[in-house]
């Protein structure tokens, strides 16, 4: 296949290029028999192990069955002049990675609504026996309807161990769990640990294992801790710390049971989280309303005191009150005394 903007990848037409990551090129295409766009994904070019090919066609017939609001759609598998594609579903929006380098003001409620979500999703493609092995801020898309979807399940789930066939760990390091960096047999917490790093960064805007090889990432993850997040966010209730933390705990025994645990949980804290926003919003409310009160009487006190039981009875001369001062325009001036 041509290194270039392809036509066609099978009877897809493609637009333009829409990413790049480490293994895979993501283009917008249009399905002509349904008149449809999709999103294509491909290898990138060089990776020629014809076992990695094979894996990558069947785990994303694999995840071609998972039907959630909360997952991308995986429509359809094929070749294209020998190179694999995965032909999915394509959401206009923005990934939440983007949203977050962009520290967009966000409610901590919808901040739950995000995390319980993103359990949702996993816990039905962990029920499936799908692990994702790679989620990430970057594979997590929010649509300009505010739905948020799982990407690359065909992708993720290639290594059994969570290596490739040259030794070398799949996945992001910063949201990567310590079984899985060890290339330890991994299973559904390993995607809890790396919900639970999502989690984080979503809450205060900072990676919870910043760096990279560099900089040691491999040892901050097997036996570092990230900064206390209640440090970092003092208004947090220690409750939702206490999930975060249990999320990223090292060993997965010490995780939750599941991802629907940690949705159920997030469900009763997001309702204690609504009731204090919705408190928080009346308040203003309140206290506008005390002072408009008070003005409405302060107001009518002073009408009170300006008018004059005599008012009617004084003459008025023809020039009025004021020289310059018509009697209509001192009438105006003045209210009436109701009746």
């Amino acid at each position: 296949m041509s290194k270039g903007l392809p036509e066609v990848l099978g009877r897809y037409q493609i637009l333009r290029a829409i990413g790049e990551g480490g293994i895979g090129k993501l283009y917008l295409a249009r399905d002509p028999d349904i008149e449809r766009e999709v999103a294509i994904k491909v290898l990138r070019e060089g990776l020629d192990d014809p076992e990695l090919r094979e894996r990558f066609a069947r785990e994303a017939r694999s995840a071609g069955r998972l039907q959630h609001i909360n997952i991308v759609t995986i429509y359809d598998v094929g070749k294209h002049e020998g190179q694999p594609y995965i032909a999915m579903e394509y959401v206009k929006g923005e990934t939440l990675g983007a949203l977050l380098k962009s520290h967009q003001p966000t409610s901590l409620s919808r901040k739950f609504q995000i995390m319980e979500d993103l359990c949702s999703g996993l816990h039905y493609a962990h029920r499936a026996g799908v692990v994702h092995r790679d989620i990430k801020p970057g594979n997590i898309i929010i649509s300009d309807d505010g739905i948020l979807k799982i990407l690359d399940f065909g992708i993720a789930r290639l290594g059994g161990s969570g290596m490739t066939q040259a030794g070398m760990v799949m996945g992001t390091l910063n949201y990567m769990p310590p079984e899985q960096m060890e290339g330890r047999p991994v299973d559904a917490r390993a995607d809890m640990f790396s919900a639970g790093a999502v989690f984080y960064e979503l809450l205060c805007f900072k990676l919870a294992f910043p760096g990279d090889l560099r900089t040691g990432i491999v040892v901050k993850i097997l036996n570092g801790k990230p900064e206390p997040l209640e440090h970092l966010c003092p208004h947090l209730d220690p409750a939702v710390v206490a999930l975060v933390n249990r999320c990223l705990e090292k060993q997965p025994d010490k995780r939750y049971a599941d991802m629907d645990a940690v949705r159920r949980e997030l469900v009763k804290l997001r309702r204690r989280v609504v009731e204090e926003e919705e408190q928080s919003q009346e308040a203003p409310t309140m206290i506008s309303g005390i002072f408009r009160s008070l003005a409405i009487r302060i107001d009518s006190a002073s009408l009170r005191l300006d008018y004059h039981p005599l008012q009617e009875r004084m003459p008025v001369s023809p020039r009025g009150t004021d020289a310059g001062t018509s009697q209509s325009e001192f009438h105006n001036r003045w209210p009436r005394r109701p009746g």
